[in-house]
């Protein structure tokens, strides 16, 4: 995959980055000319291959294993001079939320990306509490951009649909498979 953009500023933040979509985004974002701060749970091989992809490219990777929803590691993120919204789960987003303008306010620009879901307009039958935190996601994106843009920061989100990674081929029943098809 060839990168569509080129960035300017320092970096960017990452979620879930030893794996699937996180992963992905990390080592595109490098490509693109970013240093990528990265945070996972517990995939410690995918996130050195992903430190190392990230550093192949020439870019500076700092990547943490910790809990999105602890603030304390979203405010340690912050603080690294690293920008962007943690997220796994709606409580880490709310507290990224708190942490990433404190990094980018002062600049004056930044762009805050948040990745949620499709499943925020498309009901799957029993993932109703993932369904809640991707829309939960979805509302706070858009308080955090009426806010930060007198700032001069961005804030977005993008929503992927159904993707083949390593969490749905677990997640996904035939069923759901089926629904998403």
């Amino acid at each position: 995959m060839t990168a569509t953009v080129e960035l300017v500023g320092p970096g960017a933040v990452v979620t879930s980055v030893s794996k699937g979509i996180g992963c992905a985004i990390a080592v595109e974002l490098a490509r693109a000319g970013a240093n990528v701060a990265g945070v996972y749970r517990s995939d410690d091989d995918g996130a050195d291959a992903v430190r190392s992809e990230i550093e192949s490219e020439g870019r500076e990777a700092m990547i943490v294993r910790g809990d999105t929803g602890d603030p304390a590691l979203a405010r340690r993120l912050a603080d690294e001079d690293w920008h962007g919204l943690l997220a796994a789960d709606l409580r880490g987003y709310f507290y990224g939320s708190r942490a990433a303008p404190q990094a980018t306010y002062p600049q004056g620009r930044g762009r805050i990306i948040n990745i949620t879901s499709a499943t925020d307009v498309l009901a799957v039958k029993e993932l109703g509490v993932y369904i809640a935190a991707k829309g939960g996601i979805l509302g706070l994106t858009r308080t955090l951009a009426l806010e930060s843009a007198r700032h001069g920061v961005t804030v977005n989100a993008l929503s992927p649909g159904a993707t083949d990674t390593p969490l749905d081929s677990k997640a996904y029943t035939p069923q759901v498979r089926a629904t998403y098809e």
